[in-house]
C-alpha cells in the first residue's frame, strides 16, 4: 500500500518522526557511487543506518492536506480580509510590525512602506485568482476583469476569502488549471499551470507574512508527548500561557494536568515488559 502524506510536509501540523534508510549512497560497496547502478536487488538502503526524518500526516489522496492542515488553511482564508485591514491601518497610521520600522526609520522609508502595500495587493491578487477557478466549477458570478475596474481590493479580498473558506473541498481539487503569473516588474504576465494545494498553501504563506509584518506572532513551544484524546504528536504551549492544547483536537490543558500525563507517560517507558 503507498504511503500517502501531506503535502505540508515537516510544517504539517500532524507531522510523524520516522526513521528512513538511503536508498542510494556514495560510500556503498555494491556500486560505484550515487550516479552507478546498484549491484544488489532492491537497493542496498536496508545496509546503511536509518537516518531520522519529519514527514506530513498521513493521508488518502496521493496528493493533499491532512484534515488538520485543511481546517488550518480554511482559517487562514476567513481571516484574509482581517489582515488587509490591519495591514492597511498599519500602512496609513505607522503603528505596528513593519510599520514601526518605516516610523523609527528615516533613511530608508519608502521600500518598507511598499513592501506592506505590496502585501496587501498580492492578498488580493492571490485570493481572486483562485476564486475564480472555484467559482467556474460552482457556477458562480465572477469577473475578474470587471472587478478590477469598478471594486474596491478589500471588496474583492471579502467576497473571494469567503468563496474559497466555504468551498476548500473544491479548492483543493483544482489541478492543472492555468495562472496568470507576473513578471518582477509587474508588466508582463504568462500563465502556466498549478493546482488548489498549491493555492491554497500560497494563501496560507501570505496569511503568516501578513501576522509577522503585524507583530501578531507568537512563540510557540512543542511538546514531546502524544496527545491523550487522540494521540496525534501535536501538543503546543503558546510562549507565556498556562494551558497547553493539542493542534489536532483542539482540547486543552492546564500545566499541573500536563506534567501529571508526562509522569504518566514517564512511568510507562521506565516498566518492565511483562
Amino acid at each position: 500500500m503507498t504511503d500517502h502524506r501531506c503535502r505540508r510536509a515537516e510544517r504539517c501540523h500532524e507531522v510523524e518522526r520516522i526513521e528512513q534508510r538511503p536508498a542510494v549512497c556514495a560510500d556503498c560497496e555494491c556500486h560505484n557511487g550515487p550516479h552507478y547502478p546498484c549491484t544488489i536487488p532492491g537497493g542496498c538502503g536496508h545496509l546503511h543506518k536509518p537516518v531520522p526524518a519529519k514527514v506530513g500526516g498521513k493521508i488518502v489522496a496521493p496528493d493533499g492536506l491532512c484534515p488538520t492542515c485543511t481546517r488550518v488553511v480554511e482559517q487562514a482564508i476567513r481571516e484574509l480580509p482581517r489582515d488587509y485591514v490591519n495591514l492597511t491601518y498599519a500602512l496609513q497610521h505607522g503603528t505596528v510590525g513593519l510599520a514601526e520600522l518605516v516610523s523609527a526609520t528615516k533613511d530608508l522609508p519608502a521600500p518598507l512602506r511598499v513592501s506592506v502595500a505590496a502585501l496587501c495587493a498580492e492578498l488580493v491578487r492571490v485570493a481572486a485568482t483562485w476564486a475564480e477557478p472555484v467559482a467556474d466549477r460552482l457556477n458562480v458570478d465572477w469577473d475578474s476583469n470587471q472587478m478590477d475596474r469598478h471594486a474596491r481590493p478589500g471588496y474583492v479580498l471579502q467576497r473571494a476569502a469567503r468563496l474559497l473558506a466555504l468551498n476548500m473541498s473544491v479548492l483543493l481539487a483544482l489541478r492543472d488549471v492555468e495562472i496568470r503569473v507576473w513578471a518582477d516588474d509587474g508588466r508582463y504576465s504568462s500563465y502556466e499551470p498549478s493546482g488548489g494545494i498549491t493555492g491554497a498553501l500560497e494563501l496560507l504563506e501570505l496569511h503568516y507574512l501578513s501576522r509577522a509584518v503585524l507583530g501578531q506572532t507568537k512563540l510557540v513551544h512543542h511538546l514531546p508527548a502524544p496527545c491523550p484524546n487522540c494521540d496525534h504528536m501535536a501538543l503546543a504551549r503558546d510562549d507565556g500561557d498556562d494551558f497547553v492544547h493539542c493542534k489536532h483536537c483542539w482540547l486543552q490543558w492546564s500545566e499541573d494536568d500536563y506534567r501529571r500525563l508526562t509522569l504518566v507517560l514517564a512511568a510507562d517507558v521506565r516498566a518492565p515488559a511483562p
